[in-house]
């Protein structure tokens, strides 16, 4: 029998979506998990994927599923980790110890990157020791979904779903989620007068996806995710608990007129709010409210080298009224450009270097970054990054 191997080039039209790729294949370390590794494993939430497969990321739960996490990613602290969700920041810079992963439920997952090393030059404050970037399930021209049910010890309950598909030009993906656990002592000993003593949680998330392709050259999407989150957090006397609700949006234009060129405008919008009490104490609030824009574009106007420019703009203001910080408000301006070698110059040798001014209006900082790879045979190549942060 006659058999041959065709190759399948799968492209992306974003500047956003295959930056990540981008950067890995000049230096960059990058480690992918995927919606299939995630589902094969049966995952509940995005730290447990992190902690058995991400090599180099090591990461404890404080509390189990659904909880705050302490990360390390090459001997860093918690608070060096940028986290994202489709390219939106989520971390809480007022109190950046607070890793975000508690409301992140596995089911919405396409797939996970977790770019290592100093990404302040692309990605700005917060990514020192790296990123790790949540991607939602994708667009598709076929209709597909599936339907999850599950349980388990301590009252664990799980139900999620997602449907995709096309309608003509307009693209549509809908997910759900419900991750439920009546709780689970995590204590040996407790006081005598603690009355509550089970960690449990109770996690609904649910998300829509648009997209519309004005022309082949031209496309939008839009994201939306919702999650309402009641998690428990047991000290020996008591259990605190914070309820949660939480809103991201973001849009995003992508114009490509050309193989030359690639344009990207993005804008966003993160609310993060929290009720902590301990019963049977009064509530405390603890949030934030998170806005941004960028706009970028990848250029290649001659056949040796590329430049990656961009602008970025977040305000950004929070309180916290359980660890006494006042409201606080910041404005930051950033300006950024990378220029890459292509595969014209050099077959073997790629390398990157790029500069990134930001200014709040009442600080500046400048930082860099600049990486490499040589390959000496088929077989075996050499990479390195230098970079600042801040």
């Amino acid at each position: 029998t006659d058999t041959s191997i065709q190759e399948v080039l799968v492209t992306e039209r974003s500047i956003e979506n295959t930056l990540p790729l981008e950067l890995s294949r000049y230096g960059a370390d990058l480690e992918i998990i995927t919606e299939e590794q995630v589902r094969n494993h049966g995952f509940v939430d995005v730290a447990q994927a992190l902690e058995l497969l991400v090599p180099g990321l090591h990461l404890t739960t404080q509390a189990g599923a659904f909880s705050y996490v302490n990360v390390q990613m090459q001997g860093s602290r918690t608070s060096d980790m940028l986290w994202t969700l489709d390219g939106v920041r989520i971390n809480n810079r007022l109190y950046n110890s607070t890793s975000p992963a508690d409301t992140l439920p596995s089911s919405m997952i396409e797939r996970m990157e977790v770019l290592k090393g100093s990404h302040g030059l692309m990605y700005g404050t917060q990514a020192i020791a790296g990123v790790v970037n949540v991607v939602t399930r994708g667009f598709s021209e076929t209709t597909d979904g599936s339907v999850v049910l599950g349980t388990g010890s301590d009252g664990i309950r799980r139900l999620n779903g997602y449907v995709r598909g096309a309608l003509g030009d307009h693209k549509l993906v809908a997910w759900a989620s419900r991750d439920q656990s009546d709780g689970y002592e995590i204590y040996d000993n407790y006081q005598p007068a603690a009355v509550n003593r089970k960690r449990g949680y109770d996690v609904d998330s649910v998300g829509l996806k648009y997209g519309f392709e004005f022309t082949d050259k031209l496309a939008l999407s839009m994201t939306g995710i919702q999650t309402k989150a009641t998690l428990d957090y047991p000290n020996v006397s008591n259990v605190s608990v914070n309820d949660r609700d939480e809103t991201i949006f973001s849009a995003k234009l992508d114009y490509i007129p050309s193989d030359t060129a690639q344009f990207i405008l993005k804008g966003y919008f993160h609310n993060w709010d929290t009720d902590y009490y301990t019963p049977p104490g009064a509530s405390a609030y603890w949030g934030y409210e998170d806005m941004g824009f960028t706009a970028a574009a990848v250029l290649k106007p001659h056949r040796l080298f590329e430049y990656h420019l961009g602008y970025d703009f977040q305000t950004y203001e929070g309180q916290d009224q359980v660890l006494l910080i006042a409201g606080l408000r910041e404005d930051v301006h950033a300006v950024y450009g990378q220029i890459r070698s292509t595969d014209e110059l050099s077959e073997r040798a790629r390398f990157a270097a790029g500069v990134r001014y930001n200014d709040t209006g009442g600080n500046d900082s400048t930082v860099w970054n600049a990486s490499g790879v040589f390959e000496l045979s088929d077989s075996l190549y050499v990479q390195g990054m230098v970079a600042t942060s801040f």
